[in-house]
């Protein structure tokens, strides 16, 4: 048992994914960081889906269809939107230790990479209140936005 996690973890391609993981997970615990507040922040779900959202697209789909199109109807599975091979981003760590792989090896990792990005930017479209009205409405309980005493 102790032997296959150390080969594991010697492997350079898990190596390289779980820096990838490193810097998802980053994004991950600024959306979950939401969920952990003493105060109300429901009025504040919507744009932080949208926000989660944008930041796992920025990784993978390209500038001009994330200039030109609302985050929430991007075809996050058509492959006309990616970024090249090249131009996907796993993170500075990950993207650097793989700079010296083989070329076989580096598309591999970034394929990989590729499709856990898309597979969490359907689950985010899919689970969080994106599209809800209901919760697009709930910014009116925002205390910046609301009227205090008499005008």
């Amino acid at each position: 048992m102790v032997e296959t996690i150390l080969k594991a973890m010697e492997n350079h391609f898990t190596k390289a994914y779980l820096l990838f993981l490193k810097y998802v997970l980053n994004i991950m615990n600024s959306f979950n960081a939401l969920f952990q507040s003493k105060t109300v922040l429901i009025h504040k779900i919507t744009e932080a889906s949208e926000n989660i959202l944008k930041d796992f697209c920025s990784n993978f789909i390209k500038l001009e269809v994330l200039s030109n199109s609302d985050i929430k109807n991007i075809d996050v599975a058509d492959p006309n939107n990616y970024l090249p091979s090249k131009s996907i981003n796993l993170g500075i760590d990950s993207n650097e230790y793989i700079r010296h792989f083989s070329p076989v090896n580096y598309e591999q990792v970034k394929n990989l990479c590729l499709k856990f990005y898309i597979t969490a930017a359907l689950e985010i479209k899919k689970r969080l209140p994106i599209n809800n009205i209901i919760f697009q409405q709930l910014r009116f309980l925002d205390p910046k936005l609301a009227p205090y005493g008499n005008s």
